[in-house]
């Protein structure tokens, strides 16, 4: 039981610490840009897999600014192929406390509007509230949510 307590604090204190948070979450945000500008697509529109053959690295210095934020937007098929196919990708989502469970279907998580884009709102809005473990009340509340 002190072991599993002992656990449990240190990932609130991980899940509470802003500087862990905000180079994870540009870690990630720069993989996937790497990723989509190196992803070629088949006339059908699905991604050439000997397309993206490379381990993404973090580049030093590489910043973006808000307004490239604003505009960035990544497609469903990236994030999915980035997430099956990078060590790197499932990484960096581990180190932000994200359960490796949730990774499979976690472009379909991220896109709030289903619109088939994420935008890099609902990309870091998403991936803040999956971090950490998951309670039974956030079980019940999608529940009552899902009846309503």
């Amino acid at each position: 039981a002190y072991a599993s307590q002992a656990k449990r604090q240190k990932q609130q204190e991980r899940l509470g610490n802003q500087t862990i948070w905000k180079s994870n979450i540009a870690k990630f945000i720069d993989f996937l840009v790497q990723f989509q500008d190196r992803v070629k697509h088949n006339s059908d529109g699905s991604i050439v897999e000997d397309s993206v053959r490379f381990k993404p690295v973090l580049r030093q210095g590489s910043y973006y600014s808000v307004q490239s934020l604003k505009e960035m937007v990544f497609s469903k098929d990236v994030i999915d192929f980035a997430v099956r196919t990078s060590p790197e990708v499932v990484q960096v989502l581990a180190d932000l406390d994200i359960e490796p469970r949730d990774c499979v279907s976690l472009s379909d998580t991220l896109d709030a509007d289903r619109s088939g884009v994420i935008i890099v709102g609902e990309l870091i809005a998403g991936i803040s509230r999956m971090r950490g473990e998951f309670q039974r009340s956030d079980i019940v509340a999608v529940d009552l949510m899902l009846r309503s």
